[in-house]
């Protein structure tokens, strides 16, 4: 089983997306909807964690991985000696933004 931290940038883009959908929808039950399957992959990620597609981000000498949550969001990754989440996307952005969070 594999140690998964979140920086500090993804935990934000998380509660930002999940605060956005309570005040967007009058209610947290998408919200909800999003951190269950958020947990699903975590534990899918701790047990597998080559799961997640390569990246079209990743170089040869910096692997990032892409796990779809839901349809709409990716958790996006790398392994070293532990998962290290780098961002939660919502995939409707534009990916431009993606690429400065992520080098």
């Amino acid at each position: 089983m594999w140690e998964l931290e979140w920086t500090l940038e993804a935990e934000m883009q998380y509660y930002d997306i999940l605060s956005y959908w309570t005040n967007h929808n009058k209610s947290n039950s998408y919200s909800i909807k999003i951190m269950n399957e958020v947990e699903k992959s975590e534990n899918l990620l701790i047990y597998n964690p080559f799961i997640g597609q390569e990246h079209y981000l990743s170089t040869p000498y910096f692997k990032i991985r892409s796990l779809l949550v839901l349809k709409n969001f990716s958790i996006i990754y790398r392994i070293t000696d532990r998962i290290e989440i780098l961002s939660f996307w919502d995939n409707r952005n534009d990916p431009t933004k993606l690429e400065r969070l992520t080098l």
